[in-house]
Order: structure tokens, then sequence, then C-alpha cells
């Protein structure tokens, strides 16, 4: 029997719009678990934004978070690579947000600081259930070779403009509308799967789902790409198959019934 690797984007994908997964979705997994498969959820979110969905990491085999700088192995407990924002970069990122009070979030494992509260920032702690940490100074950030990346809501250009025109070691991709996540240099999902179905020596047929900008490179690279009904049109472009049902209707069943399983 063919053995795949599902490679799942979550927000916009895999979980409906609530940030959540439904029963039918819990249950499918399971159902691909058993026949043999693997499961990847394959996201922008760091560990910290993980938190809501910990009841449901058992159904992962691994995790691929910071959109492709981290993969973490869920049965061995181990974190297979990390890639992590030189100091340098990190400092200068900070110190021009604070200069020009420029909002960011600065994340590292379960750490999450943000320079002020904005109303984004009051939902969603409520939605992850933790309070961040409010930071003024580099000093409050320290270890700062310690951050996998940031993210930017407002002013997103602005730090683009000056991460590219000082020719920062770091990439950047959208993730979401007005949401722009900052990582380490050359780090992206498509690579991230490529190193883990290396790791797995090839033996699984990779299947990339996604919605969003920062999928398309993913869902192009995998043996097979399957874009979700909501996602862009870009991503659509690209797919191999385009399920019928949205992120807010189990569209993980189409993909089943696509390929017989």
């Amino acid at each position: 029997m063919q053995r795949y690797l599902f490679a799942f984007d979550l927000d916009g994908t895999l979980c409906h719009d609530n940030g959540f997964l439904t029963d039918l979705t819990r249950n499918n997994l399971t159902k691909l678990k058993l026949q043999g498969h693997l499961i990847c959820f394959v996201t922008g979110r760091r560990d910290i934004d993980l938190l809501p969905l910990t009841k449901d990491l058992y159904l992962t085999d691994y995790l691929i978070t910071n959109n492709g700088g981290k993969i973490f192995d869920c049965h061995k407990r181990v974190t297979l690579k990390n890639n992590l924002i030189p100091e340098f970069v990190s400092k200068k990122i900070i110190e021009f947000c604070l200069k020009h009070d420029y909002f960011i979030y600065v994340l590292k494992d379960n750490f999450w600081a943000v320079n002020y509260l904005t109303e984004n920032v009051k939902e969603y702690k409520s939605y992850l259930g933790a309070e961040p940490n409010i930071f003024r100074s580099l000093e409050d950030l320290e270890p700062l070779s310690e951050i996998e990346g940031f993210t930017t809501t407002i002013a997103s250009d602005k730090i683009l403009n000056f991460i590219t025109g000082n020719r920062l070691e770091a990439s950047f991709v959208m993730s979401d509308e007005n949401v722009m996540d900052i990582m380490a240099l050359g780090v992206s999902k498509e690579q991230s799967l490529l190193e883990l179905k290396q790791l797995l020596l090839g033996e699984y047929v990779t299947v990339a789902v996604g919605n969003y900008s920062n999928d398309i490179k993913m869902i192009e690279t995998a043996d097979i790409g399957v874009a979700v009904n909501n996602a862009l049109d870009a991503v659509k472009e690209k797919a191999d198959f385009i399920t019928n049902r949205s992120n807010n209707e189990d569209m993980i069943l189409d993909i089943i019934n696509f390929l017989s399983l």
C-alpha cells in the first residue's frame, strides 16, 4: 500500500476559522494514522501559538513550525532542527522597532513578547490563555541569541524596508492578511518538508495542503499539492487538486476521497 506523508497547514486549512480542529477532522486524521500514513502540521505558528491545540498534538507525527524554522519529532520528543535568527540581526530589528515605536511580536520557544498591547494582542492572549511579556529594552528579551522569529501586523512595510535596506540576514513571508513573519535566512516550509522526507528515506509520498501565499512553494514542491477551497487564487493555480470543501467544512474528507483512502 502506498504510504503518504500529509503536510497540513493549520490556520485557514486544517483548522476552522475559530482556530481549532473539529471532531470530524480529528477522527479522519486518526483514520489516516491507523492506515499507516504520517501526519505533519506545517505552520507559521511558533511553540506558544500551539497552546490552544495542545490536546490535538497527539494527532501529528511531526511538527514543522515557524514557517519551516523548526522540525519536531512528536514521538521521540526531539527537535530535529531549529533555525535561530542571528543575534546581531535580532538586535537591529528590535532597536529599530523600539526607536520608531513600531509594534512587533518577539518569539522563542514558549516565550512571547510585544512592545505594547493592541486590541489584537488582547484578543490573541485570550485565545492562547497566556499573557505576553512586555518589553521596553533589549535587556527584557535576553538572551537575544535564542530568538526564533518576529511577527509584525503594523508598519510591516517599514520594518521590511529596514531589513532589506540594511541587507540583514533574515527571511520574511506574509502568513495572513497584514501579518508578516520574520525568520532566519533560508527558512521555508518547503525546505523543511524536503528535509523531513529525506529523513524518512523517501518512503512516503508527500501531500502538501494549504491556503495562503506562504504555502505556495510547499504545494509546488510536494509530490501532490492540494489547495483548499478557500485558498488564494495564486495557491489554487499551483495545486494538483482543489478541495470542494473549505477549512470550515472539514476539507480533509475531500482529500481522503481524492486519494481513495
